[in-house]
């Protein structure tokens, strides 16, 4: 697990080292034109775009020495029926970039297009 050391004394007296919530595991880290990224950073971005589902999905794309992201999504089914597909891969992206700095290509798919898994999903893919 990842997280940061935090200075100084807890505001209940304290005087244990600290750190801050996990940030992330080592296995799930991933290093895009430079930048670390964690699946959860993107996860929090697509969250922030109204009408993205908790559904998506991360494709790790190599491209000789580099690693690209695809990021495909699926709208929440009333986004779907008012506005259909139209849109949702650009607001993810700009959202990803906004929070990241970090340039991906977005698709928005249709509701229940991306696969299912029982228990914990398996979001991130090699393409």
């Amino acid at each position: 697990d990842l997280a940061i050391l935090i200075g100084g004394e807890c505001p209940c007296g304290r005087t244990l080292p600290r750190h801050s919530r996990i940030l992330g595991r080592a296995d799930d880290m991933l290093k895009v034109k430079g930048v670390i990224v964690f699946p959860k950073q993107i996860e929090e971005a697509i969250m922030r775009v109204e009408g993205a589902s908790e559904n998506y999905q991360i494709v790790k794309v190599k491209k000789g020495p580099l690693t690209e992201l695809r990021v495909r999504v699926e709208p929440t089914s009333e986004r779907f029926q008012a506005e259909g597909l139209e849109g949702l891969a650009e607001q993810v992206a700009e959202e990803i970039y906004a929070m990241l700095s970090v340039r991906v290509e977005a698709e928005a798919v249709p509701p229940g297009s991306l696969p299912r898994s029982e228990g914990k999903a398996k979001r991130v893919v090699e393409g």
